[in-house]
């Protein structure tokens, strides 16, 4: 019996691959609103400054992409087939 299996491949995360990460925390999968950021902040944004995901999303990729351009922020994407397919901080 055949099996086909994907090759995966790694890439940290910097300036470079900044568009890749948001690609991947851009496509309504539940958790696209954090950007890990609640550990790197160390506390949830405010609800009342930032009532919806949407505005979370905002603020925290903001955040993120700060950090990233400041090489204060670590992590690995994971591509598959050149797409990204996951995250690891």
């Amino acid at each position: 019996m055949a099996t086909e299996s994907t090759a995966f491949l790694t890439r940290e995360l910097t300036p470079r691959t900044w568009p890749d990460f948001e690609a991947l925390f851009s496509r309504g999968n539940g958790w696209d609103f954090c950007a890990c950021m609640v550990y790197q902040r160390g506390t949830r944004l405010s609800r009342t400054r930032f009532p919806t995901r949407k505005d979370q999303q905002r603020q925290n990729h903001r955040e993120k992409k700060k950090l990233v351009a400041q090489g204060q922020s670590h992590g690995i994407l994971v591509y598959a087939d050149g797409e990204p397919v996951g995250w690891c901080q």
